[in-house]
């Protein structure tokens, strides 16, 4: 799952921030390497919340630090997703 949403997040960062990502490393800190701004940051998590369904509060948005970090975010938030789900199932 995480290599999806790897890819996901690089061709986001393509497509609307028109980046030119030759190199795409799960360890480029998102504002000092890739050089997004506060602003261009929350778009990009809007689309990742869009994409796939899902909220990411903003005390975790604060600890996004690296593409890693926020792969993990969301991968979690999806596993969590799929979860709960069929927590309630089994609960009824």
């Amino acid at each position: 799952m995480k290599r999806s949403i790897f890819l996901k997040l690089k061709d986001l960062l393509k497509t609307n921030f028109l980046m030119d990502i030759q190199v795409f490393r799960a360890y480029d800190r998102l504002a000092e390497d890739l050089g997004l701004s506060p602003h261009e940051f929350q778009e990009l998590i809007w689309h990742l919340e869009n994409e796939y369904n899902l909220y990411i509060p903003d005390q975790e948005l604060a600890r996004m630090k690296t593409i890693k970090d926020l792969v993990s975010c969301v991968d979690l938030h999806l596993q969590n997703s799929v979860l709960y789900p069929l927590y309630l199932a089994e609960a009824g």
